[in-house]
């Protein structure tokens, strides 16, 4: 009989790739219900505590997300067949989304303090790439830290220590034990609910989902966004 508390038993190996993205979907949507719609409902109502503590429990949901995308950007390049559409893809969303992006977060068309999530997973997979280059310790380590600069310096969402996380899931792809205190470590320090995280991560199966969802994976990034900016604008306008 399997162990209950391996997790390197196959017991509690459910979740394919499909269903973990629509964990971390179903976290994104909260978390950003939080702050585009409850935060605005915050500072209108800054004498109720219901709008605030709502808010802070759609951030706390929130967390799990980033870690997910991650982590299935970096199964992703195991199971790709082409490595420069799945890059190709990842590029194209993340124009497509800044928009929406800078509108939802900023109330701005254009807005360049801050760059939107794909961009950060388009850099890190790149980085990923990259490294099976060569072989050299230092060019990893190059390749690392000029992939890690540009992050930074073009503001990404969570910069250096989102393609740092990717790293991570990279290099520790199988050795479950290590990925999860090293992982564990990087998203304490982040946020502790981020370590929720890693449960469904440690479910998941290295099955693919239905190749037809992919496209509505990437959609619903910027879609959702657009959706939530006008609902905040039309019906909670900032007086």
């Amino acid at each position: 009989m399997y162990g209950v508390y391996n997790l390197d038993h196959k017991v509690y190996k459910t979740l394919d790739s499909d269903k973990l993205k629509i964990i971390a979907v179903i976290s994104m949507l909260i978390d950003h219900i939080g702050v585009v719609i409850l935060r605005r409902l915050k500072f209108i109502h800054r004498s109720s505590a219901f709008f605030s503590n709502t808010y802070m429990q759609c951030r706390v949901v929130g967390r799990l997300a980033f870690p997910i995308y991650c982590f299935m950007l970096v199964e992703g390049k195991f199971y790709t067949k082409n490595i420069k559409k799945y890059m190709l893809r990842l590029g194209i969303f993340a124009l497509i989304s800044e928009i929406p992006y800078d509108l939802a977060f900023s109330g701005r068309f254009v807005d360049t303090s801050r760059q939107n999530v794909f961009f950060t997973l388009f850099i890190g997979l790149a980085m990923i790439s990259l490294f099976e280059l060569y072989k050299s310790s230092l060019w990893k380590i190059s390749v690392y830290a000029v992939c890690a600069g540009i992050s930074y310096f073009i503001k990404c969402d969570y910069d250096i220590y989102g393609i740092t996380l990717i790293l991570v899931f990279y290099i520790l792809r199988s050795e479950t034990v290590s990925k999860n205190i090293i992982a564990g470590a990087m998203l304490l320090i982040q946020h502790p609910a981020a370590l929720a995280a890693l449960v469904p991560i440690n479910m998941y199966n290295g099955a693919k989902g239905k190749n037809s969802f992919k496209y509505l994976f990437y959609a619903f990034y910027p879609v959702h966004l657009l959706i939530l900016y006008f609902i905040a604008n039309i019906f909670i306008p900032l007086r």
